[in-house]
């Protein structure tokens, strides 16, 4: 390692020694940090030779530029939607030209694609260890001031825009405004540093409060991107602060190691499209989930009121869906197109879905996509805070609870309100709701291992995934637009007089379940006859409908099933059910904690958690029971 260092340090200073460098770092076994440690082994036994490669390192980047590397590097870009998607499907094809002066440029020449991935795996500490070394003691600025500078603007415009300074008070919109002034001040002066970095403080602390409180305030995608985009450029300014100033050598090569690690990971990764559309989907998932969260807490709950309430809800759902599961049957027989068909399917469940919102009751399907985000915020709060496992726990019991008691009140009556309405029918009109074929179709339909039956569940899962996450976009979106004040004022509405009010709190307050009703009710609805278009196995299976075409089959032709049959449709059902909550309960979960930068390092430690819990107190998981809690001790933490 010795003569490789020697011959580098003979080499003609210029950004090609950079590639050079690189590749005597790059691993070339399964030790990633193994060359690194021992090149800062000869380094340290030869300080003649680490002053000269200080030395061709300092000439070497003396003739870039690095205050864009400094101020765009791992910054969101500020492009609306359609922008970033082209921008990222025209650098996939041809990539960008910066100037050759351009530190980033020099970066794009010296690494291959992926090195990132061997840069970020040797530790930071390590990456501190060959800097102190290479970077030259004196006071190294490397364009920090411009960079400082370009980033204070560029927070301050952002602190005046339009659609920030509306959900900001006057005095926190103008600590952005003074950003500029205030470094400046801290460059002519040292000492104003530390007043610099507590206004910075200040304005994420703004920011923050910001983003948590769209439940006040809603959000839309334009404003979470630009608030991620202050908070990245802020948090910079900081890092380039301590860079400037450390307190000592130490401290610079640590700070330097973490943030040029973040940046070349930024710079091959940040242009590629997949990278881009993974941060909209992040903002938009974060712009909705909380409302859904909300919506999560009322089911995740230890009361037992909570539990019979509940049932009595589910019971409601159960029986309405029974009556429309008829009506689908019997819609059936009318000769109607394709197009027809899915108007006609996805109307029916439509309203069926919104009659039961409207009475009170509930579908045991929907909650998953709301009582996951629940989830989510409390495993987020426990990463802040540090927390063991029990907040997480409880939540996850009372929602198990609550979906199996919704499971229970929905089938309780889909199947025997289904069989009665079927019996009516025949006793009024002489005619069955289906015939003997018929009957063992749906049968079939609802067989657990000779058909695409789970498939189909999974697939109605991420519909009902889906339509929980317009029901957050929907309620998100009257907060952000006021819709009720706006209502409320409305000139046209003012004939209604004291009516008007009511009109506007109602639509508020129901305007995204409504929404997401309808949307679901057409996609479940539909989605048979759209697969039968296309010419894909597209189609859905919903636990309290099955149950429902269960008891008409059973009701019109009674001798196709046996004993044996009955048990494999009662494993039918309840694995399409459970098909239904696991998929969109998790896509949910998924989402949501993407969304919030939340990882859980200890799944597994939770989930043996969860298991302890469930054999020392197995009736908490079903029934509201007293001293459900089992383990109280030896329980593990967790944090990001």
């Amino acid at each position: 390692m010795k003569g490789l260092l020697q011959q580098l340090c003979a080499k003609t200073p210029g950004p090609e020694v950079l590639a050079e460098c690189v590749h005597l770092l790059r691993p070339r076994g399964d030790n990633v940090a193994e060359a690194l440690e021992c090149i800062c082994d000869v380094l340290e036994q030869e300080p003649e030779l680490a002053a000269n490669c200080r030395e061709l390192l300092a000439s070497s980047l003396g003739s870039l530029r690095f205050s864009e590397f400094w101020a765009e590097s791992g910054v969101l870009l500020d492009r609306e939607l359609f922008a970033l998607v082209v921008g990222g499907l025209t650098n996939a094809w041809i990539p960008p030209v910066r100037p050759e002066h351009d530190a980033r440029h020099a970066l794009t020449e010296a690494t291959r694609r992926g090195d990132w991935r061997w840069i970020d795996a040797i530790p930071s500490k390590t990456w501190a260890r060959l800097l102190v070394l290479l970077v030259p003691e004196g006071d190294v600025r490397w364009d920090l001031d411009d960079a400082l500078r370009t980033l204070s603007l560029r927070a301050a415009a952002g602190g005046v825009r339009e659609e920030v300074m509306a959900k900001l008070a006057p005095e926190d919109s103008s600590g952005f405004r003074t950003i500029p002034a205030a470094l400046e001040s801290a460059l002519l002066d040292d000492g104003a540093i530390e007043a610099l970095r507590a206004h910075l403080r200040e304005c994420q602390r703004v920011l923050t409060r910001l983003r948590e409180d769209k439940r006040v305030y809603g959000t839309s995608l334009v404003l979470t991107r630009r608030t991620r985009r202050m908070t990245q450029q802020l948090a910079r300014m900081e890092a380039l602060l301590r860079l400037r100033n450390p307190k000592d050598a130490r401290e610079r090569a640590t700070v330097l190691a973490a943030l040029v690690k973040r940046l070349v990971k930024a710079e091959q990764e940040g242009p590629r499209l997949r990278t881009r559309l993974r941060h909209v989907v992040d903002e938009l998932a974060y712009q909705i989930t909380e409302h859904t969260a909300a919506k999560g807490e009322s089911y995740a709950s230890a009361e037992a009121g909570t539990w019979s309430r509940m049932l009595k809800k589910a019971l409601a759902g159960g029986a309405i869906v029974g009556v429309f599961a008829i009506v689908k049957l019997l819609a059936k027989k009318l000769e109607l197109s394709l197009a027809g068909e899915a108007l006609i399917y996805g109307l029916n469940y439509a309203v069926c879905f919104v009659l039961i919102y409207a009475l009170g009751g509930t579908l045991a399907t929907k909650q998953p996509a709301v009582t996951a985000s629940a989830i989510a915020k409390e495993l987020d709060a426990i990463a802040e805070r540090g927390d063991d496992f029990h907040g997480v726990a409880d939540k996850i019991v009372y929602v198990w609870r609550s979906q199996f008691v919704a499971f229970l009140g929905n089938l309780a009556f889909a199947f025997p309100v289904a069989f009665a309405f079927g019996f009516g029918i025949e006793r009024l009109f002489g005619t069955t709701t289906v015939d003997t074929e018929k009957a063992a179709q749906l049968l079939a339909a609802n067989h657990p291992f000779e058909g695409p039956a789970l498939f189909y569940a999974a697939v109605a899962g991420v519909f009902l995934f889906t339509a929980g996450l317009i029901q957050g976009a929907v309620e998100n979106r009257v907060v952000y637009t006021r819709l009720e004040e706006r209502l409320r004022r409305h000139r046209g509405l003012r004939w209604l007089g004291e009516r008007q009010n009511a009109l506007a709190a109602g639509v508020a307050k129901h305007a995204g379940a409504v929404t997401s009703n309808i949307v679901l009710g057409f996609f479940l609805g539909s989605a048979g006859v759209v697969g039968t278009i296309l010419g894909l196995p597209i189609d859905i299976r919903h636990i309290a409908f099955s149950s429902a075409h269960v008891g008409v089959a059973v009701l019109d032709a009674p001798e196709l099933v046996n004993a044996a049959q009955t048990a494999v449709l009662v494993i039918g059902v309840l694995g399409i059910g459970f098909i239904n909550f696991v998929v969109s309960f998790g896509l949910t979960l998924m989402v949501t904690l993407k969304s919030r930068q939340v990882t859980i390092p200890q799944g597994g430690s939770l989930f043996l958690y969860l298991l302890k819990r469930f054999f020392r107190s197995p009736l908490e998981w079903f029934f509201p029971v007293s001293g459900g809690r089992g383990l109280a001790e030896s329980q593990p933490t967790t944090r990001t």
